[in-house]
């Protein structure tokens, strides 16, 4: 019976027309099946290179006087990184395997200035994640600190002042150390000056030293006084007769002052 029909749909043209469709629609379906699943492949690899992807440079410090940083990376899924300063991560690096930690020269020095990555799973970076980066300021310039008002060499005054004048293009001063030498007295320091509260009488020496946020130092200021309260002492070593008849009298004198003497001053009459 299926010989008879066999035989009796040869010879029909439409029939044959029928079968060849037939043929070729079942081809048809599984390959748009395989497109769908590749491209929902990708679209999740994609998504999963994106989620986890970090990097922090120096620990997230602001400031660096070094040109040369540590860079801290993390990634959930990658096996290859790609490091680089171009922020649009298309240049200037090569692929390599994923590491937690990789030293990286900066780009640019005495300015803020980025470091990039992106992430893959394929060994040319066919399949990438987007660019992530961080940034940090770059300052290796030193400061600069003078002091524009200073007490006299020898002082009596009850407390000892000094202004400061200080200067940084890059982070800034952060702050300003007044270390004391010599002299036991605590210091006041800010950025702006010294004081010194009740100085105790003798010498004082303090080494000031402004420091920027990247913590750069300027080179040292020497701040030094000598506290005298202590009033000198004179004598009268020689002078003339109670009673005399000389029209002009000679006097000696002589004193003594650990800051040494200064001047003598004299007065005729009560």
């Amino acid at each position: 019976m299926w010989g008879n029909v066999f035989l009796s749909l040869k010879n029909n043209k439409s029939f044959g027309l029928f079968l060849a469709v037939l043929a070729i629609l079942p081809f048809a379906y599984t390959n748009c099946a395989s497109q769908i699943g590749f491209e929902a492949t990708l679209e999740s690899r994609l998504e999963s290179l994106n989620a986890t992807g970090l990097m922090t440079i120096n620990n997230d410090d602001p400031f660096t006087t070094s040109e040369v940083v540590t860079l801290s990376l993390v990634h959930g899924t990658a096996e290859q990184m790609y490091v680089t300063n171009d922020p649009t991560c298309s240049s200037g690096g090569v692929w390599e395997t994923t590491a937690t930690t990789k030293l990286w020269t900066l780009g640019a020095k005495n300015a803020e200035t980025s470091v990039y990555v992106k992430f893959s799973n394929d060994g040319d970076g066919g399949l990438a994640s987007r660019c992530v980066g961080d940034s940090i300021v770059h300052d290796d310039i030193a400061p600069t600190l003078s002091i524009i008002n200073r007490p006299g060499a020898y002082t009596n005054a009850a407390n000892v002042n000094a202004t400061f004048s200080t200067h940084d293009s890059g982070s800034g001063v952060s702050i300003v150390n007044c270390t004391a030498v010599s002299g036991s007295t605590t210091a006041s320091c800010s950025k702006d000056g010294i004081t010194v509260n009740a100085p105790q009488e003798g010498s004082h020496r303090y080494n000031i030293v402004a420091r920027d946020a990247a913590g750069t130092a300027s080179t040292v200021e020497v701040l030094s006084f000598i506290v005298d309260r202590t009033a000198p002492t004179v004598r009268i070593n020689s002078s003339p007769s109670a009673i005399s008849n000389e029209s002009a009298a000679r006097f000696l004198v002589s004193g003594t002052e650990a800051s040494g003497i200064e001047r003598y001053e004299y007065r005729l009459g009560s």
